[in-house]
């Protein structure tokens, strides 16, 4: 999803202070009823001449009749700065000056760029607004703050504030329209900014990745009550709840519920204060959805090394090694250098990323068995990791499984043997527990085994 979805931009119509619900359908509630704390300033239509390098601004009193309008303060002065063809990027200071005449302060006064079918688009916004909406355009639209420097960001009386806009201009369209509105007695109700907002890692191609993402929310009396992501084509949800961290700051641990592809994705933060009722501050945000990395595969014990670990100590057998009467070994036994019950409850580690498919008790010679299914890690088609002899199992059917994540202990199936790991590859999806042995030397057991520590020394990459 593009920000062009969220919001176009055509004409620079300065705007201030008015009150009106777009007739698209909505992505967010439409604010019909704003905060009594906000008022809307004037609206006006600005077009630009980029080869004189000057602009023309015209009131749009038509809209007037439409809106409530306190026109307070004189028309804005603006100073173009550049057009760059290249990226379609115009650069202009907009200069306020609050000379009203009776003398009013104005706070948090904001100037509205409005969306329109054009594409025109504020590039370096500082927040957006769903108040003042007109019809054609987004439900949320994206402002510059004023006064931002100034105490309680207030426009004195005589006080005379500039910022620099950034406006996407496709195809050399210059008519833009905005508005300016500002809180009057004092300070606005809602939140004023949403600011730091910062993924704190990958979030990969797949159902039930996860990442923290954490942002800075402030407002004026600090009882900000509701902090919410919105990216259903992520989530899933319409809404996802971010949680109180500390200072200003709030976190969330978002889910690739919907297994997104690899992409960037815009998402909306809304917050809203408790005295600000549905009036919210929303910001526009950019999640990125990584390639989750093709791993290979590392060893079951001292994950991924087995440093420490032997096949030859006094109970461990490797693949087809051959004991007197049963036959050649179809797997390899683990156990720490040393022998005996030395590694008695040590952990166990999956070998690759995969769903648990069988973890239950397989009494007689077996014991604690888990299997694994690993899906074409390093290119090497569907197989199974198979632990047995387990004292613990960690996991259950359906699990999903990391590359080196504990999944159970070493142990001794029940008193019947000294501890160590019996542990299989298998070719392709096989759950049937199977035999410890075979009477002939074999390249592939009955059940798909194959050489363990051949297999995971060829795709040895964790």
């Amino acid at each position: 999803m593009h920000l062009k979805n969220l919001y176009g931009i055509a004409i620079i119509t300065l705007l201030s202070f008015i009150c009106g619900c777009s007739s698209q359908i909505p992505l967010l509630p439409c604010n019909s009823e704003p905060s009594i704390s906000r008022t809307l300033l004037g609206l006006w239509a600005l077009d630009v001449n980029p080869n004189s390098m000057s602009a023309r601004i015209e009131p749009m009193r038509e809209a007037f009749a439409h809106f409530k309008v306190t026109s307070y303060l004189p028309t804005p002065s603006i100073k173009v700065n550049s057009w760059d063809s290249s990226t379609e990027t115009l650069d202009v200071d907009v200069t306020i000056v609050n000379e009203n005449y009776l003398h009013v302060y104005g706070y948090d006064v904001r100037l509205i760029i409005y969306s329109d079918n054009i594409g025109h688009k504020l590039i370096n916004a500082d927040d957006y607004t769903g108040l003042f909406d007109i019809a054609g355009g987004a439900e949320i639209n994206p402002f510059k703050a004023y006064a931002k420097g100034v105490a309680n960001r207030k426009l004195a009386w005589k006080a005379s504030q500039t910022e620099n806009l950034q406006i996407k201009c496709p195809g050399a369209n210059f008519q833009v329209k905005f508005a300016i509105d500002a809180s009057y007695p004092s300070n606005c109700a809602e939140p004023y900014m949403i600011d730091g907002f910062n993924q704190g890692s990958e979030l990969y191609d797949v159902e039930g990745a996860t990442s923290e993402l954490s942002v800075k929310v402030l407002d004026w009396q600090n009882d900000v009550d509701t902090v919410k992501l919105l990216c259903p084509q992520i989530t899933g949800e319409s809404e996802t709840p971010f949680i109180f961290d500390s200072g200003t700051f709030w976190k969330l641990n978002i889910v690739n519920n919907s297994a997104a592809p690899v992409g960037l994705y815009d998402a909306i933060i809304k917050a809203t204060s408790s005295g600000s009722g549905t009036t919210a501050l929303f910001d526009v945000v950019t999640i990125v959805v990584s390639e989750k990395p093709l791993r290979g595969f590392g060893f079951p014990v001292a994950y991924p090394t087995a440093s420490g670990y032997s096949l030859t100590e006094y109970d461990g057998r490797k693949w087809m090694d051959y004991l007197n009467p049963y036959g050649y070994h179809l797997g390899d036994d683990w156990t720490k250098i040393g022998g005996g019950d030395n590694d008695c409850g040590d952990p166990v580690y999956a070998v690759g990323d995969g769903v648990v498919t069988y973890a239950q008790d397989y009494l007689g010679v077996w014991g604690n068995i888990v299997m694994i299914k690993h899906d074409n890690i390093d290119n090497t088609g569907t197989m199974t990791s198979y632990y047995a002899h387990l004292t613990e199992m960690y996991v259950q059917v359906g699990d999903p499984i990391t590359a080196g994540q504990v999944i159970g202990t070493i142990g001794d199936n029940h008193g019947h043997y000294y501890c160590h790991l019996h542990f299989e590859i298998r070719n392709g999806n096989s759950t049937q527990v199977g035999v410890a042995f075979t009477p002939t030397i074999v390249t592939e057991g009955p059940y798909g085994q194959i050489d363990p520590s051949k297999f995971i020394n060829d795709h040895y990459n964790p």
